[in-house]
């Protein structure tokens, strides 16, 4: 089905076709799992969980299809009259805070120092430590990075003395070219070096700074030196600013922060209208993971814990979606449909406030086994039924949720 299907995507007149295929064959794999059923008194969990599983995968590739159709669709339609989808973003608030109030310190610093001074190159110096405390601040090592940038402005200035020397010689623009060119191919050089983009970047700002080439050539000394100590001040504040504060980015308040987020993330999905509900949180996940891979890229043991408790939430939003389109447009007896509504809330005030004890969390999969076993068992592939059955197996996962925490992850190794 799949090879034909592809081959069919290649034909504009056949992709709307596809997805009545699509639901054909949904409409076989229910009717084979009702014969399975029929055939067996009691269906074992591995067939169950096989049909289910075939059933999500088709739903994917309708979605799948959806969204191919209406980009293709969007070039021929005025977008007002498709639907419109809207995602869902977050950022950790802390290491903006921290980044504005650092960069208002350190900036205040030096603006106080060029007014009262009089310094007539202290601009130079605002520019940089503004720009490397802006720059530097979501890195998941600033003061790393904030080091090296040291270093490159720091001998930048040097390197461009010569140069400076030299301009005077310089007459015709090829000759500026041909002077100029030994010292940008060897930090283009640099650049290409493992590691060596992190040096390379501040040389060749540094040096262009301090050559600030003109439109007439003179050998002013007194105002290179000036700049020159102007872009060593400047780095060497923003240094200083990155070593008195406290490291945000990739530590374990951090990893806390993100984790309530994937909370909050569970608490969207049973609490929020449904309406393109599935796009927000879906979005919003892959945000936060990553922003993490970012962040803790250098703590690979941490990383990869926190994206199975990504992938767990992520499935625990869809059921928890799917089972509230369910009460919906299929909606099951009513003591039944409370019930599921409560397991719903039980789940969001769970996740959301990160109370994940193992008392509650046996508490939800007796709810959600007790369910399994109310509904009526003439149709035993009902879509409630389903979703129950991929909430019970998210609920199953091997790692407790301590085990995601950060000192889960420090206690295994």
């Amino acid at each position: 089905m799949c090879s034909k299907d592809q081959q069919a995507l290649e034909r504009e007149e056949d992709r709307e076709n596809i997805l009545a295929r699509l639901h054909q064959y949904s409409e076989q794999l229910q009717r084979g799992a009702h014969k399975a059923y029929d055939d067996h008194s009691k269906v074992n969990t591995e067939l169950e969980a096989g049909i289910i599983l075939l059933e999500k995968v088709t739903k994917s590739l309708t979605l799948c299809l959806r969204a191919f159709l209406v980009a293709s669709k969007r070039r021929h339609t005025e977008a007002a009259a498709l639907s419109k989808v809207r995602f869902s973003s977050v950022f950790d608030s802390s290491v903006v805070r921290l980044t504005f109030f650092r960069t208002f310190l350190v900036t205040e610093v030096v603006g106080l120092i060029w007014v009262n001074s009089h310094w007539q190159a202290g601009a130079i110096a605002v520019f940089i430590v503004v720009a490397l405390s802006m720059m530097f601040a979501p890195l998941p090592n600033p003061l790393a990075a904030v080091k090296m940038a040291a270093v490159g402005h720091s001998i930048a200035p040097f390197l461009a003395l010569s140069c400076f020397v030299m301009l005077p010689t310089f007459t015709t623009y090829p000759m500026f070219v041909i002077g100029t060119a030994p010292y940008l191919l060897a930090m283009f050089y640099i650049a290409t070096l493992p590691g060596g983009i992190g040096l390379a970047i501040p040389l060749l700002m540094g040096f262009l700074v301090a050559l600030n080439i003109g439109p007439v050539v003179s050998l002013d000394y007194t105002r290179f030196f000036n700049e020159m100590l102007a872009a060593i001040v400047g780095v060497i504040t923003a240094c200083s600013g990155f070593l008195l504060m406290p490291k945000i980015v990739g530590t374990q308040a951090q990893y806390s922060r993100y984790l309530n987020m994937l909370g909050q993330s569970v608490r969207m999905a049973g609490l929020h209208g449904e309406k393109g509900l599935a796009q927000k949180v879906r979005s919003r996940n892959s945000d936060i993971t990553v922003q993490v891979s970012q962040h803790f890229a250098s703590r690979p043991e941490v990383l990869e814990r926190f994206l199975a408790a990504a992938l767990n939430t992520n499935e625990l939003c869809y059921a928890v979606i799917a089972l509230r389109e369910d009460l919906i447009q299929h909606p099951p007896q009513a003591h039944q449909k409370l019930a599921i509504s409560e397991l719903i809330r039980l789940i969001v005030n769970t996740c959301s406030k990160s109370e994940y004890s193992q008392n509650k969390m046996l508490a939800i999969q007796d709810r959600v086994s007790s369910l399994l076993d109310e509904l009526e068992r003439s149709e035993p592939y009902g879509a409630v039924r389903q979703h129950l059955f991929l909430l019970s197996s998210v609920l199953k996962e091997p790692l407790s949720m301590a085990e995601y925490s950060y000192e889960g992850v420090a206690a295994c190794h």
